[in-house]
């Protein structure tokens, strides 16, 4: 403990670059790393009261006590963070965050792609505690805010260009689920939510291009005006799925409520982000009414139809995520209600406006779906009564249900190799695909007891097989 204090105290006391300390920084460092990570700590019974910790954070302190350190302890801090043990990993998370405050921009910033990619190899490895991605995540955040330098994407374009992150985007933007999987995919989605919302909160420059580069495409992906209309539908004929895109979802909380940061933080310059040309505000503003018409049609549909079951066994898996659908959704709406006043009234009068479209085209649509349905019934209806002891185009003779000895010679004939048609008509069929939706197909019943169905209205004997009907 002693000789950490007295080589920092040198350090501090002769600062020259030419002096002596400087030019014997090199030999002294490779004395200091043999005692990172710090694992030595005083014996019981001893009389010292210095523990592990009071050593490691002395020696943090002599990492941090000259900048000409700093080409020394940078990459040992870095190559310890692939260290098997949790101890090195979290020692040197610690003080690489102590070390890049203190070093500044004109030192870290030839780090900054190396930082990155070690960073990212923690942030992003399910294996580990969470304690260890949580302080990662916390360096992270140092390393954007503090390593500035003449070129302002540098950091921000080595983590949206970073191809990870590209791939990552892309597969929650360009796949449709109903549910996230596994507990891999949600991990995967915090940690990715995690990043970029760092990264958005770090300026209004750095938000402004978050938003650019993905904010309207992950709206949209997770559902437009004609996909809220779709859901309902469905919802009305039984099905409880809806072709919600999670992951999206996410995102987009995830950087609606880093806009809120970023807005606490300038609210006395609204006037200037207004104004400004192409930024976070105005990205936000085009997709305002239609993410808070998402958040309420998605709260309301799966509150009246999400099954008690699924959600039980969803939630289970989802245990590392703060929110899950329409708690997302929910998140989303006392975010937007949470920003400072000068951009709440204009969050209330887009609310406002999606209030009343709302209302609107839920009317619009009860009235189409009654029609849908009485359409239906006429149809059945008329092609029921057509039916009775008709014949078809092709001269195939259909029975009336209220015959039964024509029903019996029918089965007769049949016995001799005629096949007739029993019963025909327009029915609703549930799809088996993952939306689980009701598709309205032309039915055709025959003598053998044979179903059969078809997109639309035939004249022709059925070829295609449905089911097979034992009476």
């Amino acid at each position: 403990m002693l000789s950490f204090h007295v080589v920092e105290v040198v350090m501090e006391l002769f600062p020259d670059p030419s002096g002596l300390a400087a030019q014997f920084t090199g030999d002294v460092f490779e004395i200091l790393s043999k005692y990172f990570p710090v694992y030595f700590t005083h014996g019981v019974g001893n009389g010292l009261d210095t523990t592990q910790e009071d050593l490691s954070i002395a020696l943090m302190h002599v990492f941090c006590s000259t900048q000409f350190f700093e080409p020394f302890v940078i990459p040992l801090l870095l190559d310890k963070l692939s260290s098997s043990l949790p101890l090195a990993k979290f020692d040197s998370l610690k003080y690489l965050d102590k070390c890049i405050r203190f070093y500044g921009a004109d030192r870290m910033v030839r780090h900054a792609s190396t930082v990155w990619y070690k960073l990212k190899e923690v942030i992003f490895n399910l294996s580990l505690d969470q304690l260890l991605i949580s302080e990662a995540l916390n360096c992270l955040k140092t390393a954007i805010m503090y390593t500035d330098s003449s070129d302002k994407d540098l950091f921000i374009n080595l983590i949206l260009l970073d191809e990870d992150i590209v791939n990552k985007i892309h597969s929650v933007s360009s796949v449709e689920k109903t549910i996230l999987s596994s507990l891999e995919d949600l991990s995967q989605l915090h940690a990715l939510g995690s990043v970029i919302s760092i990264l958005a909160e770090s300026s209004t420059y750095f938000c402004t291009r978050v938003l650019q580069e993905h904010f309207a495409h992950l709206v949209d992906i997770v559902g437009t005006k004609a996909d809220y209309e779709s859901w309902q539908l469905n919802n009305c004929n039984g099905s409880s799925s809806a072709p919600v895109n999670y992951g999206a979802l996410y995102l987009s909380v995830q950087l609606l409520s880093s806009c809120r940061e970023v807005a606490l933080v300038s609210y006395e310059d609204f006037s200037s982000v207004k104004l400004a040309k192409g930024s976070w505000w105005l990205i936000l503003q085009k997709k305002l009414e239609q993410l808070i018409h998402l958040f309420r049609s998605i709260f309301t549909i799966a509150s009246q139809s999400m099954q008690p079951n699924f959600r039980q066994e969803y939630v289970s898996c989802a245990s590392k995520l703060t929110s899950y659908g329409p708690d997302w959704c929910l998140k989303g709406l006392l975010t937007l209600a949470t920003f400072p006043e000068q951009y709440i009234n204009q969050v209330l009068a887009y609310a406002q406006q999606s209030r009343e479209r709302a209302n609107k085209e839920q009317a619009s649509l009860v009235e189409r779906m009654h029609e849908y349905k009485r359409q239906i019934d006429r149809e059945t209806r008329s092609s029921i009564n057509g039916l009775n002891d008709s014949y078809n185009g092709d001269g195939i003779q259909t029975i009336g249900r209220s015959s039964h000895k024509q029903i019996e010679a029918v089965m007769q004939s049949t016995s001799k190799g005629k096949v007739q048609t029993i019963r025909q008509g327009y029915l609703s069929k549930r799809s088996s695909n993952l939306r689980a939706d009701w598709k309205r197909r032309f039915f055709v019943l025959d003598s053998r007891g044979m179903l059969y169905y078809y997109r639309k209205q035939i004249t022709r004997p059925p070829v295609g097989l449905c089911c097979n009907i034992r009476c």
